[in-house]
């Protein structure tokens, strides 16, 4: 009977302290934490909304290399979805119920062996220096049973579960950034080519016009300014050019100067002024065609900034290297396109 007493009193005693752990532990398993990725939040938005990128970076998969997955008829944005197998982690099912690209996204996770459902969202914040700020979480719909509480604290769930989330997150910081590493370079057919801009004087004649004044306006003024370099004794150094300060669309008008490097400065008169542009970094395409089909070569510049988030000055510089005067087929015309960057 003693011992009987003493086994009852032992069993009681781990009740009231499992009691007190399930007092002291997670009321849910809500987590989420955070990482900075080196590059720009579509990137790293288009390996979180694909579900077939996951593969490349979620740590569960690399917990189970024998996990079974089944994708659904979509695998990307709303309506997106997987299932999945393991001897190790069970089964269950995600899909995607919320996306705002590049922004955020939200899934929902169905787990066989569980009877709720939890939710896993995204959020993505752009900071300076084409860095992207992560918030991976989950949370579930309903709070955990009281008598579960304290083997979740026992077990440490919400401390292995942070991990998981912080080896994915890393995970997807180097993929990412492997991915910004290895950008193509060619893009729309244009080949972008990285080059040190020579720090140039210009001699210019600077308006805001409309885009159908710009062959007038570079017809009468490349004149003007070949006759004040003479005037001043000064000789071109380069190609005649277009300097482009601002491109509106919406109005199509542009703030631009029609300019021929010289050797120095001079006093040319109220028509004609001098404009220095400072030495740096370039963007350079060798467009070939005729004018009037650059805009191609433009966009493809535009795509490649965006790509590496970097951050351009001004102006835009297009230097017209080809004589039209002297080669007559338009397909044969070089035009030097130089977007300038920080």
């Amino acid at each position: 009977m003693k011992a009987l007493k003493i086994i009852l009193g032992i069993v009681v005693a781990l009740v009231v302290i499992y009691l007190l752990l399930c007092l002291a532990g997670p009321k849910d398993l809500d987590v989420t934490r955070s990482a900075e990725i080196s590059a720009p939040p579509a990137m790293v938005y288009q390996n979180i909304s694909d579900l077939k990128q996951w593969e490349h970076w979620s740590p569960w998969a690399k917990m189970d290399t024998t996990m079974q997955i089944q994708y659904g008829e979509k695998t990307e944005g709303i309506g997106a979805s997987y299932s999945w197998t393991s001897e190790n982690m069970g089964g269950g099912n995600l899909e995607v119920i919320e996306a705002d690209p590049p922004n955020s996204m939200k899934t929902k996770l169905q787990f066989s062996n569980w009877d709720g459902s939890s939710y896993g969202h995204w959020t993505l914040e752009e900071l300076e220096g084409c860095t992207t700020k992560v918030d991976w979480g989950i949370s579930g719909d309903q709070p955990l049973p009281f008598i579960a509480r304290g083997f979740m604290l026992l077990m440490g769930m919400k401390k292995t579960m942070a991990k998981d989330f912080d080896d994915g997150l890393a995970a997807l910081k180097s993929h990412a950034e492997e991915q910004v590493a290895n950008l193509p370079t060619t893009y729309r057919g244009f080949e972008v080519k990285q080059e040190d801009f020579a720090g140039k004087t210009y001699a210019a004649v600077r308006q805001t016009i409309s885009w159908d004044q710009m062959q007038s306006f570079f017809g009468q003024n490349f004149g003007a300014i070949m006759v004040a370099l003479q005037a001043n004794n000064l000789q071109p150094t380069g190609a005649p050019s277009g300097l482009y300060y601002s491109w509106d669309e919406e109005n199509q008008q542009t703030d631009m100067a029609a300019a021929i490097p010289t050797s120095g400065q001079a006093d040319f008169g109220e028509q004609v002024t001098t404009i220095e542009v400072p030495a740096g970094k370039a963007l350079v395409i060798d467009y070939y065609g005729g004018y009037s089909g650059s805009g191609e070569a433009h966009y493809a510049m535009e795509d490649y900034i965006k790509a590496r988030c970097l951050e351009m000055r001004e102006p835009v510089v297009e230097e017209y290297v080809t004589d039209p005067g002297s080669e007559p087929d338009s397909t044969k015309w070089l035009t030097r396109i130089y977007y300038l960057y920080k």
